[in-house]
């Protein structure tokens, strides 16, 4: 990809297909979980109006993943704490952690989700094993494959990541003359 960058080769349509992907994949959830709770009508009348939000400006940005993931998982864990379903904790715990390995916004969303899951007396703490084990795996992906979190890594150090971008983008620049 570094080389498609440099050389010019790289077409941003391809991103932007991939953030309409990520926006018609949040209204299909919000459109089928509307659809079971409402009428027709009703249900395409709100994702019509989520769709105001689920669509990010800002191609290339992670907004568009962290809306998707994000909006998806709190649906899909409403779903779970009002009807217990199995299939909808492992959704919603699932997009809940790809929201958490997007963004630091998503380790936040993370942290509020489960907090208020387990504040639910009914079925609340019964969810809240299930998203503790798929969040404590998402850290220890991010740890292993040594991905930095912002919010927890030290204070970096911009002079040795420039002289890194610098070193490593050389033979790149070298490699197209």
């Amino acid at each position: 990809m570094e080389t498609a960058i440099v050389s010019g080769d790289w077409s941003d349509r391809w991103l932007g297909l991939m953030m309409t992907a990520f926006a018609a994949a949040v209204l299909l959830v919000v459109r089928g979980l509307v659809a079971e709770e409402t009428s027709p009508l009703f249900a395409a009348l709100i994702t019509a109006a989520a769709a105001t939000l689920a669509v990010s400006r800002y191609v290339g940005l992670a907004e568009g993943p962290l809306i998707a993931f994000g909006a998806s998982s709190v649906l899909f864990l409403r779903r779970a704490l009002q009807s217990d379903d199995a299939v909808a904790w492992r959704h919603g715990a699932v997009m809940l952690a790809l929201a958490a390995n997007v963004k630091n916004e998503g380790i936040a969303l993370a942290v509020s989700v489960a907090i208020s899951a387990s504040l639910n007396r009914r079925r609340g703490w019964s969810g809240f094993g299930r998203m503790l084990a798929i969040g404590i795996s998402v850290v220890v992906a991010r740890v292993s494959l040594r991905c930095g979190i912002n919010a927890a890594s030290p204070r970096p150090r911009p002079w040795a990541r420039s002289g890194r971008t610098v070193t490593t983008a050389r033979p790149l620049v070298q490699a197209e003359r």
